[in-house]
């Protein structure tokens, strides 16, 4: 318990309320509005105690940095939003520049194909593709070795035809490893 004289908080006032009452002194002076039972109620405009008046600034200042600390995170939240609306913008223009240049390869592939603009490699890999679809695990290929023939694993031991002769039997026109081509050259 506090002498007389000494601040101290009164329990019965609600919390953060500026009220604080002071055991009167025997002389009684003050800025009193209430006196009662030998104690003075000062109110929130009247002298208060040194730490009663600190304690109020530094609950103004927390209560600032907290409202600059907010702004400072709303603000930060906005710009990781305008950045992610940003990446997605710039995503969403390189997916359409690549489905653009996979469409003009598909066309340009199926424009060569339909004018017979390919090479003697096409024409092989086309045969090797045919003959593997067909069953026939060790195709023969007649454009190589100065056009005499031969075995294509041999030239080119190129596996990858094995899984793409199954595209056969969903279309059995050689324009499809072209189509796989630009397909995994856009991909890539």
């Amino acid at each position: 318990m506090k002498g007389p004289g000494e601040a101290r908080h009164d329990e019965r006032e609600e919390p953060g309320s500026a009220v604080l009452v002071v055991d009167a002194p025997p002389s009684g002076a003050g800025p009193a509005e209430d006196v009662a039972d030998g104690r003075v109620r000062l109110s929130s405009t009247a002298t208060a105690d040194a730490d009663g008046g600190a304690r109020r600034r530094v609950d103004e200042e927390q209560a600032l940095e907290e409202r600059a600390h907010e702004e400072r995170a709303d603000e930060e939240r906005a710009d990781e939003e305008r950045a992610g609306r940003r990446v997605r913008q710039v995503r969403r223009v390189g997916w359409i520049l690549l489905g653009l240049q996979l469409v003009v390869m598909l066309a340009f592939s199926t424009v060569q194909y339909s004018r017979f603009a390919l090479t003697a490699d096409f024409a092989n890999y086309s045969q090797a593709w045919w003959a593997i679809a067909h069953g026939h695990l060790d195709p023969f290929v007649t454009g190589f070795a100065n056009n005499t023939g031969g075995s294509f694993w041999r030239d080119n031991a190129e596996f990858v035809l094995y899984p793409l002769s199954l595209l056969y039997y969903v279309d059995p026109h050689p324009v499809v490893l072209l189509w796989v081509q630009d397909l995994a050259v856009v991909i890539t």
